[in-house]
C-alpha cells in the first residue's frame, strides 16, 4: 500500500525506494498474487480508457447525444416464463411470410 505523509503533501507517495524494499521481503506466492492484481488492475484501466474514447467518438460523429451512467447496483435478473403452443420465433415467421 503506498503512504503519504503531512510533509509530502496529499497525493505524494513516502519513496519508491522504500515500496520495493517492502516487495523484496515478500514471499513467492506472494509476488504473484500482487502481479496478478496489478494486471487485473491495469486491463480494468484500459478498458475504461477505451470505453471512454467509443463514448466521444460516438458523441463527436452526432451518433448518440449523450451518455448515460449505468445505475449503479442494478441487475437485470430476467426470468423465462414457459409459452404454450409452438415456438414464439415459429410464429413470428410465419406472420411475415
Amino acid at each position: 500500500m503506498i503512504c503519504f505523509t503531512e510533509k509530502e503533501g496529499f497525493g505524494m507517495p513516502r519513496t519508491l525506494d522504500s515500496i520495493w524494499e517492502t516487495l523484496e521481503t515478500l514471499s513467492p506466492d506472494d509476488q504473484r498474487q500482487l502481479r496478478e492484481r496489478l494486471e487485473e488492475s491495469s486491463a480494468r484501466r484500459a478498458e475504461t480508457t477505451g470505453m471512454k474514447a467509443f463514448h466521444q467518438a460516438l458523441l463527436a460523429s452526432g451518433l448518440v447525444k449523450t451518455i448515460k451512467k449505468p445505475r449503479a447496483g442494478v441487475t437485470d435478473q430476467r426470468h423465462l416464463i414457459e409459452v404454450n403452443g409452438k415456438p414464439l420465433s415459429e410464429t413470428i415467421i410465419e406472420e411475415r411470410r
